[in-house]
């Protein structure tokens, strides 16, 4: 990686201290970026209902008995289970 034009040397480190570029949001293809995504998507299904499990982080459940959706992420794979085809026409609405 280069460093940007017009940026410069700290005086107290000199111009041969090693640098360092912090990346302000993550790059596909970086180790951070599927935990980036994992996170927005689990903000948007947290938004609008889902509820989280406690003890799989990856589970979210929304609805109880007929009506009841249940969304499973695992890696780049979205698993979804619902019990009516009312509640996954309700998914597609966001």
């Amino acid at each position: 990686m280069n460093i940007p034009q017009g940026y410069k040397h700290s005086v107290t480190k000199g111009p041969n201290a090693p640098l360092v570029c912090k990346l302000n949001r993550s790059i596909y293809g970086l180790k951070q970026a599927s935990r980036t995504w994992f996170n927005a998507f689990s903000n948007t299904l947290l938004r609008n209902g889902f509820k989280q499990s406690k003890y799989d982080y990856s589970l979210f459940t929304k609805g109880e008995g007929d009506n009841f959706i249940a969304i499973f992420v695992y890696v780049d794979d979205i698993n979804l289970v619902a019990q009516v085809k009312k509640s996954s026409s309700e998914l597609r609405q966001f």
